[in-house]
């Protein structure tokens, strides 16, 4: 069980024994069996980010020196000054090889010192020697030279900045359909370490910051990688992206912990409901109708490999405790039936209705469950929601002023009695 896990169970095991689930006894048998955990944890992590903090500034503040009095310096000096930075960053992660592997401050500081070194070394040199002035194939130079850091020294710093150089790479780089998708590869590259973290603690903070940046890096390397396919079946292609990352969360990451803990279940939630109320303007809708003929053979198969993708991994979901959940992923669906609409309505008005009605119940949905659960936050989101929604919606149609207003005073009202209705309850049941 992870710490996070442990730490959720160590919480309720007080309650547990004042309602006679389980008898005093066993709580010592749970917390030797579990053992102590390290209260030390997110200090460390802090300790960490501000090394990491430290080392890329004295490494930006050296390079900065160095470029004040470039000009002055002869290509020979340029060359040993260049050997000699690199050859004092890898002195460093050799030291910290040898005497401080343990230490994840050590390790994460220095190899981002390295990380650092290498790409201003590639960019000195290239411009003492006017080779070839290619952003591209610099940063990719640079990219594909530093993925041994990150598994002689175990870091996850450096595969971060892995990471962000790969993506600005693809989305920078100007280069033909078919060599894009070497992204694919060279996200790949960091797999097996990433694997590597979730078996260790899938909800540790190093993961789970380096899974946010991954869930954003292939997003942003997706809409790269097939700009050129993604005309008129995107808001199936993307629901298809976002709705399997949702499930993913809740299959692999929907352990008793905080949310910003599980990024998978928060951006794809965020994005399969930004993507719906994207899909209630009416314009959208009757754009895509109007091509709806033009679609090319690869953009269906992008678009039907990706929903089928989320609908497999909805199956597995339902199967486990998540049925409730699946609601909430079920975008691609809501896309897909107003997709087929538009062969009998390409004016995209029952698209738009369906798609109107799907994020109505769903705000609903939303706030019975604050309700049920006397959960402030959940409810004022559902609410936010309907507002939204409606809001929306005077884009879409003219209304007056005043009946704008009436409709903004009772969403208001709305809101200040279910937040005092809330607060109300709560307050007699802690009585």
């Amino acid at each position: 069980m992870n710490k996070k896990a442990v730490e959720w169970l160590y919480e309720q095991l007080p309650e547990l024994v004042a309602k006679g689930i389980i008898p005093t006894a066993s709580v010592d048998l749970i917390r030797n069996h579990y053992g102590s955990i390290d209260k030390k944890i997110g200090g460390r992590t802090m300790l960490t980010m501000f090394a990491l903090i430290g080392a890329m500034l004295v490494g930006l503040g050296v390079i900065l020196i160095l470029a004040h009095n470039w000009e002055q310096l002869g290509r020979m000096t340029r060359a040993l000054v260049t050997i000699g930075m690199l050859v004092t960053t890898q002195i460093l992660v050799g030291f910290t090889i040898c005497f401080k592997k343990d230490n994840m401050v050590w390790a994460e500081s220095t190899s981002t010192l390295l990380m650092l070194a290498i790409g201003a070394s590639i960019a000195l040199i290239g411009q003492t020697y006017h080779i070839a002035d290619d952003f591209s194939n610099f940063l990719l130079t640079w990219m594909l030279l530093s993925i041994p850091l990150i598994y002689l020294m175990d870091v996850t710093a450096p595969a971060i900045l892995y990471l962000a150089g790969v993506t600005i790479w693809i989305v920078s780089g100007d280069f033909d359909g078919l060599f894009k998708q070497l992204i694919w590869i060279l996200l790949g590259i960091v797999g097996p370490y990433y694997y590597q973290l979730v078996k260790k603690d899938p909800y540790a903070n190093p993961l789970v910051i380096f899974s946010w940046v991954f869930i954003l890096c292939v997003y942003i390397s997706f809409g790269a990688a097939f700009s050129s396919h993604l005309e008129h079946l995107y808001m199936l292609i993307y629901a298809g992206i976002f709705a399997s990352t949702y499930f993913i969360g809740i299959l692999w990451f929907d352990g008793p912990v905080k949310v910003w803990q599980n990024p998978y279940k928060v951006m794809g939630l965020a994005g399969c409901i930004g993507l719906s109320f994207l899909l209630t303007f009416k314009e959208l809708w009757r754009s895509i109708g109007r091509e709806i003929y033009s679609v090319g053979s690869t953009e269906y198969l992008l678009a039907f490999l990706l929903l089928t993708a989320a609908a497999v991994l909805g199956m597995k979901a339902r199967k486990g405790n998540a049925g409730k959940q699946l609601l909430f992923g079920s975008a691609p669906l809501t896309a897909a039936i107003g997709f087929l609409l538009l062969f009998l309505d390409n004016s995209g008005i029952s698209s738009t209705v369906l798609c109107n009605g799907y994020l109505l119940f769903l705000s609903i949905i939303i706030i019975l469950k604050g309700i049920q659960e006397e959960r402030l936050g959940v409810l004022n989101i559902g609410m936010i929601m309907v507002a939204v929604l409606i809001m929306m919606r005077f884009l879409d149609i003219n209304f007056s002023f005043v009946a704008r207003g009436v409709v903004f005073v009772v969403l208001g009202s709305c809101f200040l009695a279910a937040n005092w209705m809330m607060v109300r309850r709560k307050k007699e049941v802690t009585k």
